[in-house]
């Protein structure tokens, strides 16, 4: 039901290959054969410390499936519930099996019902038996939304009379309706209401966040204790807005996305949660005629869409924003009154929909004190309610009822396995034999994991079997069905000596654990004689392997191996990604053009015989069920190596292993492009477009520039290991043939702007130019080759540098070069003991602080290797585009200005966050909004030009959520040269 009204997911259409699955009379694989039961599994429970609360259920007796809302009719023990599909039961809770009873039928009594979201009663109830309820009619209606009074006339049976209604207030409704309905302690009715809108384009049917001319997007305070021969409400002379011209006097505060539940507290404050867009959810302590910002900002993720204009006020922050790796739809709930739990009291208790997730936030006024979570579990909360006794209770979408209780589990589960020889996974683990009943599997397209295969099982225990429908949901729509204590396993391996297979060394073993309601990351270190693993630490850990490879500059290849943080494996193990990557109909695949081969190797196709699928495999060994539409699946990946696949179908599918799991839409990527398989060429946001979060000196610069790979971004990161690096998570070193494969679709692209002559690469770099030429020409007169003058050239030479006879020019630039980011691009043609000892990825603050800086040193990297001058000034020197750097030392801490160089976007100030915008005509800017103009604002470029834009001529905007400044721009400095440029920044 949320997801439907409360923005948390959108439909998925595969488009890669067709559909996922196709009819055909042959497509039932032939009777499974049983596998042996898995029966040594050790994973249960985690090694995690337990929460400090768990919930129990109360009211078994009660099952309500598709419950939305809930309240207990004042001064009395029955409790109301609401059904989305329009029905009202009745119990009372005083009674040990009270059975909960039909009260009202909104259907049965002839109302068109697309769902009811909230109801409340009136504070008078005892007298005048007034209950107010919202529910909805299909979108495509005109003020499909409602508000009405009804009367309770009967308690025995319970009965709300539908013949009593009166509406109250009605609004457009579809996508996001609200709608969840308060008494203040004033007698006012409070209830919120949504944009109407579906969850992406951001406020993109009515944009009406800021618009205070209609109803949508708002908190409403509206007095209905008017006489019966009157309207059904009046609007209290006190309401903010009475009186301002082109603004509804009814609302109390604005700019919500989907305000889902809203409360008050003991002390009279509004409490109101808001489901987010991409990246938060939001917690909000309500002020009277609050600007709460949407669509122009999501919480900390600052304005979304700035071709809109703001309404009054200043943009009010959240209290408290979860991140969408804590959480997806969240679920306002309520302050704490009882005395059962006197940890809680005080608190303001909510949950997340999607995660199942609870905690309890405190504050003093605005200011947020503590957020801490309580619990983890499968639930998904619709609702709160306090009970007589000030208890807090839980309204589960799929169940019933629940309260918190104290958890008193041990302090960790000690058996959960810390070697990985005591997880029943493996009967031996050399040679490293799966244990009865575990069935190794492959995948159609294999990640870029750093030269390292894998080999991954699947562990289901006993003979139970994974099912393709019948899951527990999330917000990306249906799952598969997993039986608790299911274990993906995937264990990456390392030849030592390149090409050698006997040399092969594991270095990882990866797990994902269902756990019955969600799946746990963890990670096993193999020691270094490769015969046992130990469970890493929930922070993770780094090691540098170190691999003899003829081809590598100086024979070797170091290799460092990041062993990931539990939080860093949920990043991509996300509920908008599918959380099992490898598992699904997109990986397992339908029968391959060729016999199977290795993980690594072309023609994969993940199967045990030429005429079997993954998918198909599975179903015969015993260890899948297929549920959903019979017949096979249709392959919508392929391997990204393979030279008889279509160029466009490898290209995707490498973006979709390596980059979708962070760069699609709600899964959290920085920038709002889309990298999965799933979704139209046109639809990624990355042809033609501006990049936003830096163009790395590149020419005319494209997140991908069609037809020119030299100017393309995408490229650049792919192709560095120093700042800017992608993917970052899972991999640290460059993946040669996936850069020539990225580089030949973007080169089939068909071009589909020309750029102006200022902005387009030098003619050196023309769309057919031939790189070994370029390279091979006269050095200029630094000894280097011309094509090495600027980015773009650099980062054409670096494309299969094995093939260049001059590979000397590029290891030569990569010492000596004034750029850096071209040293970035080169320094993987070192031999190790040439190469810079850079703080690289993982910085470690401290190893900077400790050390003493020289300004003077500092100043020629403020100038030069650091490129500050790019973007800042200071001392009159660089160029004023990003903010003046005087002064800093008067403002903040030496670990402060660290920390911001380090973090660029924790915070950043409105008037410095990049912009890209796109007019009518198609030209393309990208800048900083200066100030806004009668009609429209004034750009700043990074050419300093400032440009005046008119809203009318504006087709779009596009604004980096993050900083301009890019990552890891300390990455190609050394410790030392870090603690200079930070002596020069500080000194006065």
């Amino acid at each position: 039901m949320k997801r439907l009204t409360s923005g948390g997911a959108r439909s998925v259409v595969p488009v890669l290959l067709l559909a996922l699955f196709v009819h055909a009379a042959d497509a039932q694989p032939s009777p499974p054969t049983a596998r042996p039961p898995w029966e040594s599994n050790r994973f249960a429970g985690s090694p995690n410390p337990p929460s400090p609360y768990a919930v129990e259920r109360i009211h078994p007796h009660v099952n309500l499936r598709e419950a939305t809302d809930l309240a207990f009719a004042p001064g009395t023990s029955r409790l109301f519930v609401s059904l989305q599909n329009g029905t009202f039961v009745c119990f009372d809770t005083s009674q040990t099996a009270d059975p909960p009873r039909v009260a009202l039928d909104l259907r049965a009594a002839g109302r068109t019902i697309d769902n009811v979201l909230g109801f409340t009663f009136h504070p008078g109830f005892a007298t005048n038996r007034f209950i107010f309820i919202n529910y909805n009619g299909p979108g495509h209606l005109t003020n499909s939304a409602h508000v009405s009074r009804f009367n309770v006339t009967s308690f025995d049976p319970p009965t709300i009379d539908p013949t009593t209604e009166r509406i109250v207030i009605r609004w457009p409704g579809g996508g996001h309706n609200g709608c969840a309905l308060a008494f203040g302690q004033d007698g006012m009715l409070y209830l919120s209401t949504g944009d109407g809108a579906d969850p992406d384009p951001p406020d993109g049917r009515f944009k009406t966040g800021q618009d205070l001319t209609d109803l949508l997007a708002a908190i409403l305070r509206i007095d209905v204790n008017t006489p019966e021969s009157g309207p059904p409400y009046r609007v209290p002379a006190d309401n903010p807005f009475v009186g301002v011209a082109n603004a509804r006097p009814e609302i109390w505060s604005f700019g919500f996305r989907n305000p889902f539940r809203i409360s008050f507290g003991p002390d009279g404050s509004l409490w109101a949660a808001d489901v987010g867009w991409e990246l938060w959810e939001m917690v909000y302590r309500i002020a009277k005629g609050g600007n709460y910002g949407w669509p122009i900002v999501e919480g900390p993720n600052r304005r979304i869409r700035i071709d809109l204009p703001a309404g009054p006020g200043p943009i009010l922050p959240p209290i408290h924003s979860v991140p969408h790796t804590d959480g997806a739809s969240i679920t306002g709930g309520q302050v704490y009154r009882g005395n059962r739990l006197p940890g809680l009291r005080g608190a303001y208790v909510y949950g997340d929909w999607e995660t199942g997730r609870f905690w309890a936030l405190r504050n003093d006024q605005d200011r947020l004190v503590s957020n801490v979570e309580l619990c983890d579990t499968p639930l998904k909360p619709v609702a709160f309610v306090n009970d007589a006794e000030g208890d807090v209770l839980i309204l589960d979408y799929n169940s019933g009822l629940y309260r918190f209780i104290t958890h008193v589990a041990p302090a960790a589960n000690q058996t959960f396995p810390r070697k990985l020889s005591d997880s029943g996974l493996a009967t031996t683990l050399v040679p490293f034999t799966p244990a009865p009943g575990v069935v190794p599997y492959q995948v159609r397209a294999p990640m870029w994991n750093d030269h390292a295969r894998a080999e991954r099982w699947l562990g289901v225990p006993g003979s139970a079997a994974i099912a393709t429908q019948g899951g527990v949901g999330n917000i990306a729509g249906s799952t598969w069905y997993f039986p608790s204590n299911t274990v993906l396993a995937r264990t990456l391996s390392l030849d030592l000596h390149a090409g050698d297979p006997a040399s092969a060394r594991r270095i990882e073993t990866q797990i994902l654990h269902w756990d019955g309601q969600g799946w746990n990351p963890y990670t096993y270190r193999w020691n270094g004689e490769g015969t046992d693993a130990d469970l890493v630490d929930a922070a993770g850990t780094n090691r540098v392997v170190t691999v003899t490879d003829p081809q590598a500059p100086g024979g070797i290849r170091p290799t460092p191996w990041r062993f990931m943080s539990r939080g860093e494996c949920l990043r991509c193990h996300n509920a908008w990604a599918g959380e099992t990557l490898s598992l699904n109909p997109l990986q397992l695949g339908a029968p391959p053009a060729r016999p199977p081969s290795t993980d690594a190797a072309p023609g994969n196709s993940g199967s045990s015989g030429p005429h079997l699928s993954e998918f198909e495999r599975l179903i015969q060994v015993g260890v899948l069920r297929n549920e959903g539409r019979r017949g096979r699946p249709t392959p919508a990946l392929v391997h990204p190596h393979d030279p008889e696949l279509p160029l466009p179908d490898r290209a995707r599918s490498w973006l979709h292993v390596n980059c979708s799991a962070c760069h699609r839409f709600g899964a959290g990527g920085a920038a709002a492009l889309r990298l999965n398989g799933e979704e139209a060429l046109d639809q990624l946001r990355i042809l033609d477009v501006p990049p936003t979060r830096g163009d790395y000196g590149l020419a005319g610069a494209r997140i991908v520039a069609p037809g020119d790979p030299w100017r393309s971004v995408l490229l650049y990161r792919m192709a560095t290991e120093g700042a800017g690096r992608m993917p970052h998570i899972g991999s640290r070193l460059v993946d040669e043939q996936g850069l020539a494969l990225i580089r030949d679709w973007i080169r089939s692209l068909p071009a589909q702007t020309d750029l102006k002559a200022a902005e387009a690469p030098r003619p050196i770099l023309g769309r057919n130019a031939h790189i070994q030429t370029l390279l091979e020409t006269d050095t200029n007169s630094q000894g280097q080759s011309p094509l090495l003058d600027d980015m773009n050239g650099a980062l054409a030479a670096v494309i299969e540098p094995h093939r260049n006879r001059r590979l000397g020019l590029l290891r030569d630039a990569a010492t000596t070069h004034t750029n850096v980011l071209v040293r970035d691009l080169l320094q993987r043609y070192l031999p190790p003991d040439r190469r810079r000892e850079t703080l690289g990825a993982d910085i470690q603050p401290d190893s900077i602080l400790a050390l003493s800086g020289d300004a003077k040193r500092g100043l020629d990297l403020f100038v030069g290797a650091a490129q500050c001058t790019r973007c800042h000034a200071r001392d009159d020197i660089g160029r004023a585009f990003g903010p003046e750097l005087k002064g800093l030392a008067k403002k903040y801490t030496r670990p402060h200005v660290l920390e911001q160089i380090l973090n660029p976007s924790a915070i950043v100030a409105p008037e410095f966050r990049s912009v890209s915008v796109t007019l009518r005509d198609e030209s393309e800017f990208v800048g900083f909004i200066l100030h806004r103009t009668a009609d429209g604002f004034v750009l700043k470029e990074e050419s300093l030009t400032e440009r005046n834009l008119r809203s009318a001529d504006i087709q779009a905007i596009r604004e980096s959520t993050l900083s301009a400044m890019p990552e890891g721009m300390l990455a190609p400095l050394t410790a030392q040269e870090a603690a200079d440029l930070l002596a020069y920044l500080m000194d006065e």
